[in-house]
């Protein structure tokens, strides 16, 4: 019995370091395969020039990967792994200067993951490469980064009682998931423009990404000017509820000179400005200068 301890101990060490020699194979294929990829593109991409850059042998090389397809699929589950990472580390982004700091913070961590995985994100861009397991993988992924910054962006943007009574300002609502979706697009695509080698001033501009994407879910004001819900501001209506207490929605048009494009724009304007506090809802039709 001790002489078998005795092998089995022997061969653990053993065990262990072939596991971390295959591992260090594995990385060393991997990152010649990205490097591959890099020059050349998928299309030229050749197993023999990836195990010529790491002097090794074809059949190291389909020890671990059964063709240039599984090598790519590994990369690029890498790329969706380290992108399923950054969405989870989305901060809560309050309506202030601490949530708008974080909020560049995680801008320029996805800009810097992005420059590390530029390779792949371009080859996937290319639809005759991307098969149909990657593509959806890519899109779920894509859903779900879209999905962490609605919930971090929304947080504090909880119906106040008053408004929740009248069945108004759920948070994470689908304009929020379409908000967050439009505002991923425009983070990927300049992030695009960085890894062509696009020369642009980084700082700068991820300073204006991060305040685009704060505009978009915390300035109400902006974004009822966009889509032309409101054409003089907040101003006006706070100062009709302030000296006439509280309105119906269409008197408040009326007193305000207000021009809008229907009362349902109006009123989706009014119920992300109840949200912020801006203006309390106080009956179904009803509000009121501040919170309720």
């Amino acid at each position: 019995m001790g002489t078998g301890r005795s092998r089995r101990s022997q061969r653990a060490p053993r065990a262990r370091n072939l596991v971390q020699h295959g591992r260090r194979t594995v990385c060393k294929l991997l990152d010649a395969g990205l490097a591959e990829l890099a020059d050349k593109g998928y299309q030229a991409l050749r197993v023999d020039d990836v195990v010529r850059r790491v002097s090794t042998a074809h059949g190291t090389f389909y020890l671990y990967f059964a063709s240039k397809e599984d090598l790519f699929s590994a990369l690029v589950g890498d790329v969706l792994r380290d992108m399923r990472v950054i969405a989870g580390k989305f901060p809560v982004v309050t309506p202030d200067g601490a949530g708008r700091a974080a909020l560049r913070r995680w801008v320029e961590r996805f800009g810097e993951l992005y420059m590390a995985h530029a390779t792949i994100i371009r080859i996937l861009t290319q639809a005759d490469v991307a098969g149909e397991t990657i593509w959806a993988d890519g899109m779920r992924v894509l859903f779900g980064l879209g999905q962490a910054i609605a919930q971090g962006m929304t947080p504090a943007k909880q119906p106040r009682p008053a408004a929740a009574a009248a069945g108004i300002g759920s948070p994470c609502s689908l304009l929020d998931e379409l908000t967050a979706l439009a505002c991923l697009t425009l983070l990927e695509r300049v992030s695009y423009l960085f890894a062509v080698g696009v020369r642009l001033p980084r700082a700068d501009m991820n300073a204006r990404l991060s305040d685009i994407i704060y505009a978009a879910f915390w300035d109400t004001h902006a974004l009822a000017l966009f889509f032309g819900s409101i054409d003089y501001g907040l101003a006006p209506i706070q100062r009709v509820l302030a000296e006439h207490g509280p309105l119906p929605l269409a008197e408040i048009l009326r007193l305000a000179g207000v021009r809008h494009g229907g009362p349902g724009v109006f009123s989706g304007s009014m119920a992300e400005v109840v949200r912020n506090g801006t203006v309390g809802q106080v009956g179904p039709d009803s509000y009121a200068d501040g919170p309720p």
